[in-house]
């Protein structure tokens, strides 16, 4: 996916504000879930009063992970994911009531 001329200094220019210092020093939020054999998990950062959405994960969970700890083994795949985007600022996971249980 390549931005034609016209939107290319848009672009470009969202592209910077991604990338700025301010952007990667915002502590990240993941939420992640596990349903029907799938890991899924949403990478957020507070700006303001407001959550905005960084990355989406997903990822097969093996066919031989237990059920009883699937929503653990979700979680730390999803954490595992943001390894890529999450450079520094410390990391909060949200997890559904099940996993507190384990």
């Amino acid at each position: 996916l390549l931005p034609s001329a016209p939107e290319k200094k848009p672009f470009c220019a969202l592209k910077a504000a991604l990338l700025s210092a301010p952007a990667l020093g915002l502590p990240d939020y993941l939420y992640c879930d596990e349903h029907k054999g799938t890991a899924k998990g949403v990478l957020l950062q507070t700006l303001g009063p407001h959550k905005r959405t960084v990355a989406y994960f997903s990822s097969p969970l093996g066919p031989v992970t237990p059920f009883c700890i699937r929503a653990r083994v979700a979680a730390a795949e999803m954490a595992a994911e943001t390894r890529t985007v999450v450079l520094g600022p410390p990391l909060s996971v949200r997890v559904p009531h099940g996993v507190k249980i384990l």
